[in-house]
């Protein structure tokens, strides 16, 4: 079918220019005509023509990969919100949970407690079979580490504990019960000071069994480290050490003996000073007194934070300051 400047305007109106192979061959064999029938004018115009369709072609067929682009884009994006609020549903479920048994445990203790309470703060039978109880040859090191280990775990509070331990004592601990004040019966700490007192363990033999611990070969350093730290307890807790200040002032003190020598730091020891000022005045006033007569200054009355600090015997019988071992009565 031969090409005519009506087809040419038709392509240019943007028509459907109806070219397919043939036309194509056909186009062809016009460029090639060497005769020149066909006016110049009309090729030219139908190669921009196909020029201009086929850009259009790859215009359409680039917008239609755009396209696609960005249909994947927004299906990934899609989808990553998607998990990102999973995720953040699902921990938010989480936390929700682990508040509702807090919740849950909080209401429990409570009313744990409250049951308590209205049982005048006695344990059940149940719980109090749990507790360790004390028999004759038992070590009471041993036994009320475990006691207190229990209190610890069933939340008992301070006034209920010698309550509770008049359940579990029997033999020499018992005894002790039985031999305490009235006005001190219900107090844990004292009964624990007074059964280590009749067993002959004081914070002076907790205190060289804390410095004098070795490694022996079947224990790893791990339990030495564990025997360590509860020596050290036992020894704060004989002390009554509870806050910084208190040790600080132990340890102070114990580096202070360190560096007195027989009959003073025996004397000084006897009236357990609270702290090294007190502790070096005490043991000033007992070298002056030890001299022998004519010697050094004369000794006058001690300064009154002496009988502040110390906790020996008290005054002798003329209020001249507390009686030391070999000094001159009058």
């Amino acid at each position: 079918m031969p090409l005519t400047r009506s087809k040419v305007a038709d392509m240019s109106e943007g028509k459907d220019p109806q070219i397919d192979q043939g036309s194509e061959e056909e186009f062809g064999s016009v460029q090639g005509d060497s005769t020149g029938e066909q006016d110049p004018e009309l090729r030219k115009l139908l190669i921009a023509q196909q020029h201009e369709l086929r850009m259009r072609q790859f215009e359409v067929e680039e917008r239609e990969r755009e396209r696609q682009r960005q249909f994947e884009i927004e299906k990934l994006e899609k989808e990553e919100r998607l998990e990102r609020e999973r995720m953040e549903r699902e921990e938010r479920m989480e936390r929700e949970k682990m508040a509702f048994e807090l919740k849950k445990l909080e209401l429990l203790n409570q009313n744990n407690n409250n049951n308590r309470d209205s049982e005048g703060g006695q344990l059940s039978k149940a719980d109090l079979k749990k507790f360790p109880v004390y028999h004759k040859g038992d070590c009471p090191e041993v036994f009320f580490s475990l006691v207190e280990r229990a209190f610890v775990d069933f939340s008992v509070r301070e006034t209920e504990k010698m309550t509770i331990m008049r359940s579990l004592i029997s033999g020499s601990l018992a005894e002790v019960y039985a031999e305490m004040p009235e006005e001190l019966m219900k107090d844990f700490a004292e009964f624990k000071k007074l059964v280590f007192a009749r067993h002959g363990i004081n914070a002076e033999q907790l205190r060289q069994r804390f410095r004098s611990l070795t490694k022996k070969p079947e224990q790893t350093f791990t339990q030495v480290g564990a025997q360590l730290v509860r020596l050290l307890e036992k020894w704060l807790s004989q002390e009554g050490t509870e806050t910084y200040e208190q040790l600080k002032d132990l340890i102070a003190l114990e580096q202070f003996y360190s560096v007195l020598h027989g009959e003073v730091k025996f004397q000084v020891r006897e009236r357990k000073p609270k702290s090294v000022a007190a502790a070096a005045e005490i043991a000033d006033f007992i070298s002056q007194i030890r001299k022998p007569l004519g010697e050094g200054k004369s000794v006058g009355k001690p300064k009154e934070t002496y009988s502040k600090y110390s906790q020996g015997p008290g005054k002798n019988q003329q209020g001249e300051g507390p009686m030391v071992k070999g000094s001159p009565q009058t």
